[in-house]
C-alpha cells in the first residue's frame, strides 16, 4: 500500500466531528493552486511599515466609535470613506 492509499485510509476513517481539523492540517502543508504553499494570516510578518498619518485617523476614529458607539448617516459615512481615499 502506498502512502497516497494509507492517506487516503485515514481520512476515510475519521469521524465526521474530525473532517475540518484533518482538513485544516492538510492545507497547512498542501501546496496552494498555483503550486506554491499557502500563507496563513497567522504566519504572516509583522507589518514593517509605519502607519501613514491617514491611518492614524483612522485608527483614531474607529477608537472613538467603540469607546462612544453611534449612529451615523449615508452621508457620514460617504463623507468618512471620501476623507480616506483622497
Amino acid at each position: 500500500m502506498t502512502t497516497r492509499e494509507r492517506l487516503y485510509d485515514l481520512v476515510d476513517g475519521l469521524p465526521d466531528d474530525k473532517l475540518d481539523e484533518a482538513e485544516a492540517l492538510l492545507e497547512q502543508i498542501a501546496p496552494g493552486r498555483n503550486g506554491r504553499r499557502v500563507m496563513r494570516l497567522e504566519d504572516a510578518p509583522d507589518e514593517d511599515e509605519a502607519l501613514s498619518e491617514a491611518e492614524k485617523a483612522a485608527l483614531e476614529r474607529l477608537d472613538r466609535g467603540i469607546s462612544d458607539p453611534r449612529s451615523y448617516t449615508r452621508e457620514e459615512i460617504q463623507q468618512l470613506l471620501d476623507d480616506n481615499h483622497s
